[in-house]
């Protein structure tokens, strides 16, 4: 399950999103699937600085980080990073 939430600057929740993925797949894809579904929900939502929060440190690390990792894992975090710098 997806799960995503939106907070206003003073923390109080504004909307939230879930959604099933049938597969099972290993947490770290899993949890970048997350952060890129955020992104493009956040995109589609119109909403500008948005600050992103997970508690997936690997995804943070990579995200964050400067990272040639050709692995699905790592392209997946690319076109994070890819959207984030494209909205």
């Amino acid at each position: 399950m997806i799960m995503a939430c939106v907070r206003d600057e003073f923390g109080n929740f504004a909307k939230a999103k879930t959604m099933w993925s049938n597969p099972v797949c290993p947490t770290n894809i899993g949890e970048s699937l997350v952060l890129s579904h955020a992104i493009k929900w956040v995109h589609k939502l119109q909403l500008t600085n948005v600050d992103f929060e997970l508690d997936a440190k690997l995804v943070v690390d990579y995200f964050n980080g400067v990272s040639n990792d050709i692995s699905e894992f790592g392209a997946i975090v690319e076109d994070c990073r890819r959207c984030c710098n494209s909205f």
